[in-house]
């Protein structure tokens, strides 16, 4: 295209040299006569040369133009959809990193990081990169081109447009990396507030606090308008600066080509001249704008950098086995945990402290202990989500993450606080599937033993979001239906009752009295009754192991926990 377009140039060079040689009733030079006789026009009369020539170069650089832009627009949506599989990419080595190395980023700027930061390399770095590496190609074609037509037209343009280029990326690139980098962290801080003004919004309601979020968000996004508009601003300066250098560039040639050349060099080489900074200017314009916009995105792009470096050498999740398996042949219901030890990145003490215990089949064993102990630490190294410093856990005689992959839902798992979508709670159970894979008969079923039998509940309404239109036990229940659903032969419950009442708690531990024997229970509870039919209790302080009985003799063993069962009527 570059080539296209310096044949056009030279084609309007030719016809500016005509031009002036017809006015003064001169012929042609020799390499304008050479070029004529090689394109067979020598026969013509001198306006029908100026016609073929002139409309042949206007059709030449308007063909040029509309492939650039066709090539702009195959590049442009090639990485459009690149950057959702770059997206996608980075979303699943982050999952694969573990908890710890997903908990490293807050949720907005993981989001940002595989949303617009993403956008912003694809698009904004390589999109543009790739429009410069054009433009660049004509500014070497065409400066070539027309140094070998005419040395002095060449080297004034490019002593002129270069000095201006460079003048303005020193001045201007560093300033645009800076406000890029201020505007993503803007956009995270900005969304980060309002998503704790809504999640807290009861407590920040009480205390009359709205207003101050308010007026924080609103000071944030009136920072980023500022720096969006100054982002805007950067690439017209340019338009205006190189627009100004043709204008002024003309007129420098035009002097000093009338007064040293005669009136017809003098005018063929400002048309050259013309012509050429007719591309040339506004390629140069291109590519200041494009290297502003380059700084700009890898300003925005600056989480999204820092994200692939942490995850570069993490290993995808692998392929899923969309199998659906409610019967878990083979496996065993059994964990062993051996001398465990973990403490957290950047702490001075162990969190777990070789603690060792061993679930057999069918049993219900209760981990309890004061608040900070590590018990729910203890269930997440259980499952794998976290890794021990020393020691071992073994699920079925495997690797928890293992056995999880060769019997998906054959473990049911309970948080203190259930995440639920605004969406049925027929979806929410589903959460992970397909929609509509599992039988509405597995649904009922574990609605049933979850104690969901209100019509609201099995419904097909929204629950509004983190289930707003629910009560706190109801959440919570919709949780236990929902690590019900897969049939599983271990069930973990992490403060899983602390939200129900007597009633329904009650219910829910006649359902789990009636499990033992056919699912392995583990259970993490402050409320001592849900426990009190455990096969075995242990205790936990500290990290430590202080003691394992059932009931009765863990109130011998533990004064802390005699007394805890004595206020709670036990």
């Amino acid at each position: 295209m570059s080539l296209v377009d310096l044949i056009g140039v030279g084609i309007l060079g030719i016809v500016g040299s005509l031009a002036v040689r017809g006015i003064q009733s001169q012929g042609a030079g020799n390499r304008v006569t050479a070029v004529i006789d090689f394109l067979g026009l020598s026969g013509f009369t001198f306006q029908r040369q100026v016609a073929i020539l002139s409309v042949s170069a206007v059709l030449l650089l308007t063909v040029k133009t509309i492939f650039t832009i066709y090539f702009s627009r195959r590049i442009l949506f090639f990485l459009g959809n690149k950057s959702a599989g770059i997206s996608s990419k980075i979303i699943n080595k982050s999952l694969s990193q573990g908890y710890l190395g997903i908990r490293k980023s807050t949720q907005m700027e993981m989001q940002y990081a595989t949303g617009g930061g993403v956008t912003a390399i694809a698009l904004g770095v390589l999109g543009v990169t790739a429009n410069l590496i054009a433009d660049l190609s004509l500014l070497a074609i065409l400066g070539l081109g027309v140094f070998i037509i005419d040395p002095f037209s060449a080297l004034s343009s490019l002593g002129l447009f270069g000095a201006i280029g460079v003048i303005l990326y020193f001045s201007m690139n560093k300033k645009a990396r800076n406000i890029g980098n201020e505007m993503s962290n803007l956009s995270i801080k900005g969304d980060s507030k309002l998503f704790e003004v809504i999640g807290a919004y009861r407590e920040i309601y009480t205390r009359n606090r709205l207003r101050q979020y308010v007026d924080e968000i609103s000071s944030i996004k009136s920072s980023f308008a500022h720096q969006s508009a100054r982002q805007t601003l950067l690439p017209n300066i340019s338009k205006y600066i190189i627009e100004l250098s043709v204008t002024v560039g003309a007129m420098i040639i035009a002097a000093v080509e009338f007064s040293i050349r005669d009136a017809s060099h003098a005018a063929a080489s400002l048309a050259l001249f013309m012509a050429a900074g007719s591309r040339i200017a506004p390629a140069l314009l291109r590519i200041q704008q494009g290297t502003v916009q380059i700084q700009a995105n890898l300003g925005l792009a600056k989480p999204t950098f820092a994200l692939l470096e942490q995850i570069n050498d993490v290993s995808d999740l692998g392929e899923m086995d969309d199998h659906i398996d409610f019967e878990h042949t083979n496996f065993r219901s059994t964990i062993k945990v051996n001398n465990l030890n973990f403490s957290y990145p950047d702490s001075n003490y162990e969190t777990i402290s070789d603690v060792s215990l061993e679930i057999h089949e069918g049993e219900m064993i209760a981990i309890v202990g004061p608040s900070g102990s590590g018990k729910s630490t203890l269930i997440d190294l259980i499952l794998g989500i976290l890794k021990p410093k020393s020691g071992n856990v073994l699920i079925s005689g495997i690797k928890p993450s293992e056995a999880i992959k060769d019997w998906p839902g054959a473990i049911g798992y309970v948080p203190q606080v259930v995440n639920l979508l605004n969406a049925s709670v027929k979806s929410n159970l589903e959460i992970g599937y397909p929609t509509d894979v599992i039988p509405s008969e597995r649904i009922e079923l574990a609605l049933s033993n979850a104690h969901l039998s209100e019509e609201a509940i099995r419904s097909n309404s929204d629950i509004g979001e983190h289930g707003s239109k629910l009560s706190g036990g109801q959440r919570q229940r919709v949780g236990i239906a929902r690590a019900l659903l897969m049939n599983p032969r271990i069930l973990i419950l992490d403060e899983a009752t602390s939200s129900l009442d007597s009633k329904t708690e009650n219910d829910i531990t006649n359902t789990l009295a009636n499990m033992k024997g056919k699912v392995s229970l583990l259970v993490v509870a402050h409320r001592l009754s849900t426990v009190k039919s455990a096969d075995r209790i242990i205790y936990l302080e500290k990290g430590k192991v202080i003691a394992t009985g059932n009931f009765e003799e863990l109130r011998r063993k533990v004064p802390d926990f005699d007394t805890q069962a004595k206020l709670m009527g036990l």
